[in-house]
């Protein structure tokens, strides 16, 4: 091989390596932009279980839609129907919770369809150690040609509302498309209900 042929290998085998480097180079560039600026389509990271959503809770039969005058996170109105008593705190939580309403009382209502004529209502009181306790006193209202109107002849069993324990409500029969429960917190503290059911 003469003096030129073998300079000539030289330079080419001194390119080659010379681009290996820098395809090397610009691997490691891209991989990085990637990790650090990811693509709008990629995969979002696995949210871990403790920071999960639970899961919507669907309406029984003969409940159109639910609404409150506030709930804390996802302690929703729609909880108090997904057919869960729920006493032991912590866990996926099956209740609507006012925590940190900063009302003297809040409510919950919901609409039926169709219409029904109800005399009883059953309510499932939820408490903790960190300030949720049963109301104080609770009132039953019914709509009635677009206006609320408080049933007549309630009384509730037992007396004062207690957690973990139904607390039966009895009233003078109305037939109405839309109730509500209004619920007096206790100084200083707020309500939650893990259930309501309405008895046939």
């Amino acid at each position: 091989m003469g003096d030129a042929a073998r300079h000539e290998l030289d330079r080419l085998d001194r390119w080659l390596r010379g681009g290996s480097v820098c395809l090397v180079l610009a691997t490691v560039i891209v991989l990085a932009v990637r990790l650090l600026f990811p693509a709008s389509g990629a995969r979002p990271r696995p949210v871990p279980a403790a920071e999960a959503a639970a899961p919507a809770a669907s309406l029984p039969a003969g409940i159109a839609a639910v609404e409150s005058s506030y709930a804390y996170g996802g302690d929703t109105p729609e909880r108090a129907f997904d057919g869960v008593i729920q006493y032991a705190p912590g866990g996926q939580h099956s209740r609507w919770a006012c925590w940190g309403s900063g009302h003297p009382e809040d409510w919950i209502a919901w609409r039926l369809m169709p219409a029904r004529t109800l005399a009883r209502i059953d309510v499932y009181f939820f408490a903790d150690d960190k300030g949720t306790t049963p109301p104080s006193s609770v009132r039953v209202e019914y709509r009635d040609a677009g206006e609320w109107r408080p049933v007549d002849g309630l009384t509730s069993e037992p007396e004062r509302p207690i957690a973990a324990a139904v607390n039966v409500l009895r009233f003078a029969p109305v037939t109405t498309s839309e109730l509500r429960l209004l619920v007096v917190h206790q100084p200083g503290s707020s309500s939650a209900i893990s259930e309501i059911a309405l008895p046939e």
